[in-house]
């Protein structure tokens, strides 16, 4: 054993050991013993929390700046939304035969432009229909229940004279995409209104029927500059906002007024954004919106060995016009799944805009109940008490205890399903007037109606420089490297060294065993002598007389 140790201290290629074999004083050998000793640990140390990091499977990000190609950087989609929800002049005149059709359901495009004989009770009745029911008014008096039962009765009434669903109803009295929209630009490619409308989708949002512009591939900026970008000049008609009635809305909550625009992904879920984000259009005003751009890829978030993770999915893939299900199914767009099927799941109806194939419209009582237990049950959820004001009863239990499981399950199937690239816009918009004589030649040349106000829009990147985020997860390449690195730093060694430390290891319990088995051999063919010996003597003591 002394000769097999001796020879692998002489002859390994981890330096340590043959320091210690070659020094010739007590000094040395105990320097390179103690150094080795603390490498070692240090390196046992340091693989021990590498393979803790990579079973631990975290998912790690990395920030860079990049700049754009030749090809460009990808113009976000646009949504045009009316903060009043609906035309005045409509709500008390009809639609007008002028109304867009395209689109739109037939019932809905064949109706006469007869008066509508919506009052404000209501106009604000179907803004709560329409938008997000925290825009209600609490605690109603008899005199507020009396308006509003009356307003019920009014939509219902022209609902059954017209032969319209409220969807249609509500679509009808907003504006049309040409009604709004009087020029746009794109890479210097001028179109008029009618023409700008062709590359927009009306969609029924939280804030109503709003018209998007959904980028495509081919819709990118090029360089860098106002103009580059989308250009857009917008209608916006004057004194036809709706009177608001004090006995259904929540004054405090309906002061943003106007056109609204909004600046999102086209894999972002359009009914939900507008509500959060978006930037007030001001008549005659040129309002510039300069974008940063940021990537981020999920592409090597699966690697081979995480078999439980699904494969990222292709963003070309998803269309909420398409399929909303795929759409929301995903860890973009989980929270507004959530909200979407769980409220169909517990009242077995819908929000404006949040629709399933077949799926009828809430009440406004269906709507206010089921939002309030549904985003009581999401506040439990998400560990926050931001609804726990919300009244609940011990008769919601049932409706509970069925939005807990929707929100668990469809959390469980959204979460891990990420989308391969996709990308997130944040802006800086700046606001200054228009010229009035350079105002008078635009309302010239687009024929803008003296009803009218013009409001100029800029969308562009100011920069063709972008954020890229990678996320990923630990690999075995990355594993072998990290290792390999250790190994060098800490011992000077690779792995020929850790085959020779095997073998030695192997070597050298053979060679134990071996020695250990010869001495237990010995010890008994010397226990087997001496008992034979006494035997011996024994017969020999018996024979004598």
């Amino acid at each position: 054993m002394k000769k097999l140790m001796r020879s692998f201290m002489s002859e390994t290629t981890c330096h340590g050991f043959s320091h210690i074999y070659r020094s010739k004083s007590l000094f040395m050998k105990g320097f390179w013993t103690i150094s080795l000793l603390v490498l070692m640990l240090t390196f046992w140390f340091s693989v021990l929390t590498l393979f803790a990091e990579f079973l631990e499977r975290k998912i790690i990000s990395q920030t860079t700046t990049e700049r754009a190609d030749m090809t460009g950087l990808q113009i976000p989609s646009l949504i045009i939304c009316n903060r009043n929800f609906f035309s005045m002049k409509k709500l008390q005149s009809g639609a007008g035969p002028e109304r867009e059709t395209q689109g739109l359901n037939p019932c809905q495009a064949s109706h006469s432009p007869s008066d509508f004989g919506l009052d404000s009770n209501a106009s604000s009745y179907l803004m709560l229909m329409a938008g997000n029911p925290i825009l209600a008014k609490t605690n109603l008096s008899e005199e507020d229940q009396a308006v509003l039962r009356q307003a019920d009765l009014a939509v219902r009434n022209v609902l059954w004279q017209r032969n319209l669903t409220l969807s249609q109803l509500i679509n009808a009295l907003s504006y049309t995409c040409e009604e709004l929209i009087a020029s746009c630009m794109h890479n210097f490619n001028y179109l008029k209104g009618s023409e700008c409308c062709k590359y927009y989708v009306h969609t029924e949002t939280q804030l109503g029927l709003c018209h998007m512009y959904v980028s495509r591939p081919e819709s990118r900026q090029v360089l860098n500059g106002e103009y580059m970008g989308v250009s857009l000049y917008l209608s916006v008609p004057e004194d036809d906002v709706p009177d608001l009635s004090r006995h259904i809305l929540d004054m405090t909550k309906v002061t943003k007024f106007g056109l609204q625009m909004t600046v999102t992904s086209n894999l972002t879920y359009p009914n939900l954004a507008v509500v959060s984000q978006g930037t007030t259009v001001t008549p005659g005003a040129h309002t510039s919106i300069a974008l940063q751009l940021t990537e981020i890829n999920e592409e090597k978030v699966k690697t081979p060995i995480d078999v439980w993770e699904p494969p990222c999915i292709p963003a070309h893939s998803l269309d909420f016009r398409q399929d909303v299900g795929a759409f929301l199914d995903n860890n973009i767009n989980c929270f507004d799944g959530i909200i979407l099927r769980c409220f169909h799941e517990m009242c077995g109806c819908a929000l404006y805009g949040m629709r399933l194939e077949d799926t009828p419209m809430c009440t406004l009582n269906e709507t206010r109940d089921c939002y309030r237990l549904l985003f009581l049950e999401l506040s439990k959820f998400m560990n926050t008490n931001a609804f726990d004001n919300l009244p609940a009863g011990d008769e919601d239990e049932v409706v509970l205890e069925k939005a807990r499981q929707c929100i668990v399950y469809v959390h469980s199937e959204c979460q891990n399903r990420r989308v391969c690239q996709h990308s997130e816009y944040d802006y800086t918009v700046t606001t200054s007037p228009i010229h009035p004589k350079i105002m008078d030649v635009i309302v010239q040349d687009l024929n803008i109606e003296n009803a009218s106000k013009v409001a100029s829009v800029t969308v562009f990147f100011s920069t063709m420089d972008y954020t890229l985020i990678k996320l990923s997860r630990m690999s075995q390449e990355e594993v072998i490297s990290d290792l390999g690195g250790y190994m060098g730093l800490c011992l000077g060694s690779s792995i020929i060294t850790w085959i020779e430390i095997v073998i030695y290891k192997v070597t050298l319990i053979f060679t134990f065993f071996k020695a250990v088995t010869k001495v237990f051999l010995c010890k008994l063919q010397h226990s087997e002598l001496e008992s034979s010996f006494l035997k011996a003597r024994n017969l020999q003591q018996n024979a004598q007389p």
